[in-house]
């Protein structure tokens, strides 16, 4: 009997410790799917670019300096957390075109030889900040984000000073958009004006009829907000605190660009706080963001409530209009 219970015994330590091995090999394995190193399909500008809620945080010159180049402090966060939260690495994995960066740049094969190895090492320490472009038509788009502290009080700056290439949206594109079933608004946001208009369907079918004007807060110098056409595709938390990258929160938060930009309420220091930040308060209608677009706790309620995921999003340049219905008053 003895001699049975120990075998059960051994059995039952060896299950265990096979678990505890598969448990272990597939940690292992997991750790082991992504390279230490930023490999060659990952483009640390595009990542910077389209995740400005990471280059806030990854892409400072101090950060920068510290990685020793952008790819490598992008790649970090990737690394650790974008790859899993299913953040894209690249526009393309052939983003970087060896054959033209050595023609283009014969005295970077003189140093560093035609391997593509040295001349994206080349480029990615030296060739972006001097201006030198990884293949045919690339437009560098990101500018390194300022390491001085966030300063609201001087965060009034026209968004022409911004040197991040982005296309210029249409400020027509609500009336000129067939309505979608089932999504009765069209959001316009005139970056330029911190105010956003709210279309609703006329009687063309179309989004040709100004419904509501909202007060916003679009990104500030380092942070602008993208110009360009999204879609509204993630309503998080049932509009309860989630947590912003600067250690503050917001409430009403609705994605609208993949990468972390989102339409939410200004920010409480804690999840504790019945009220926002007043200085973030008084800051509506002016830049204040890392990028994301801030509205009062009531317009991101009735926006979070009123906006299906499917709804379309226009982030667009206008300093002489703000819009059919006007700039709210704060």
């Amino acid at each position: 009997m003895k001699l049975h219970k120990k075998i059960i015994l051994n059995a039952l330590l060896l299950t265990v410790l096979a678990i505890l091995m598969a448990n272990l090999l597939s940690i292992t394995v997991m750790a082991a799917k992504l390279p230490s190193k930023a490999p060659a399909w990952f483009d640390g500008e595009y990542y910077a670019t389209n995740n400005t809620d990471v280059a806030a945080i990854y892409g400072t010159k101090a950060n920068i300096k510290k990685y020793g180049n952008l790819d490598e402090a992008m790649y970090a966060h990737y690394k650790k957390y974008g790859a899993d939260e299913g953040r894209a690495a690249a526009e393309s994995e052939d983003w970087f075109d060896e054959k033209y960066y050595a023609d283009n740049n014969p005295d970077v094969v003189a140093a560093y030889g035609d391997a593509k190895e040295g001349l994206l090492k080349h480029y990615r320490t030296y060739g972006r900040k001097e201006g030198r472009l990884p293949k045919a038509n690339y437009v560098h788009t990101y500018v390194e984000v300022s390491d001085t502290k966030k300063d609201t009080k001087n965060a009034k700056t026209n968004p022409t000073d911004n040197k991040v290439v982005q296309a210029q949206a249409d400020a027509n594109a609500a009336i000129n958009t067939t309505a979608k079933e089932g999504k009765p608004y069209y959001v316009m946001v005139n970056r330029a004006a911190n105010t956003i208009t709210i279309y609703s369907v006329g009687d063309d079918g179309k989004y040709s009829n100004p419904y509501k004007a909202l007060l916003c807060s679009t990104g500030r110098e380092g942070h602008r907000t993208p110009l360009g056409n999204y879609t509204i595709y993630e309503h998080t938390a049932g509009g309860g605190f989630v947590s912003m990258v600067d250690g503050t929160y917001g409430k009403y938060c609705m994605r609208f660009r993949k990468g972390g930009l989102m339409f939410h309420t200004v920010c409480y220091s804690s999840t504790k706080d019945e009220n926002p930040i007043q200085d973030e308060v008084d800051l509506l209608g002016d830049y204040a963001s890392l990028g994301c677009v801030r509205l009062s706790v009531a317009d991101a309620e009735w926006l979070f409530n009123n906006m299906p995921n499917g709804t379309p999003v226009t982030i667009y340049d206008d300093a002489d209009n703000p819009g059919p219905l006007g700039k709210p008053s704060k």
